[in-house]
């Protein structure tokens, strides 16, 4: 679900770049992420290329065990990270990279989830991105383990605590696990709390 490669720019020059790849059911690769290993603020905004293919609704995803409830967090590279910090106590679960804060990727992974439960095997992708408002507007969430289905792991800070407001106040019940704001920091993501708590060396 890892690799490495070389990805050409619109400008022709060439970057290393990792690819998170996103699997169907079969697999099958659907889409993938990328993420640029080196820095250049000339080239990119934000430091690093960050790119998705794919329909943007997928995500990485890797399962420990047989999953039974969903862990979400925003990249790749918080995934890897927060399995790294909690490898030693997660079980049956199923960690998806939503490539940013999207309820559709939420939805889609829960779509997912309750119909391998079930044994269906024809996903209908339309229906998956619309599944969790309907559910939102039933007690659906109230109903014994239902309730531990959805966790959001997602950045602490401004954007990831908004992005939980917003999926409380349409009705959206799940679990929040956040990585420790330290020392008057207004931004905490897991990469960076593995960074802190384990120090390359």
């Amino acid at each position: 679900m890892l690799a490495q490669a070389r990805l050409k720019g619109s400008d022709g020059i060439f970057e290393p770049v990792l690819v998170f790849k996103f699997l169907n059911k079969d697999k099958k690769i659907i889409g993938c992420s990328l993420q640029g290993i080196h820095e250049n603020y000339l080239r990119h905004e934000h430091g690093r290329l960050k790119k998705v293919l794919g329909d943007g609704s997928t995500g990485l995803n890797i399962d420990v065990g047989t999953p039974e409830r969903l862990i979400f967090l925003e990249a790749p590279i918080d995934l890897m990270s927060y399995y790294e910090l909690n490898k030693n106590r997660l079980e049956n679960v199923r960690l998806v990279s939503m490539d940013g804060l999207k309820d559709t990727t939420i939805s889609r992974r829960l779509y997912e989830l309750l119909a391998e439960k079930e044994g269906l095997t024809d996903i209908n992708l339309d229906d998956a991105k619309k599944l969790l408002p309907i559910l939102a507007n039933t007690n659906f969430f109230e109903l014994g383990a239902n309730r531990e289905l959805i966790t959001l792991a997602v950045d602490n800070d401004k954007a990831g605590l908004g992005f939980i407001e917003k999926l409380k106040n349409k009705n959206i019940k799940f679990n929040i696990d956040l990585p420790p704001l330290e020392n008057n920091q207004e931004k905490m993501d897991w990469n960076d709390f593995l960074k802190q708590k384990k120090p390359l060396t």
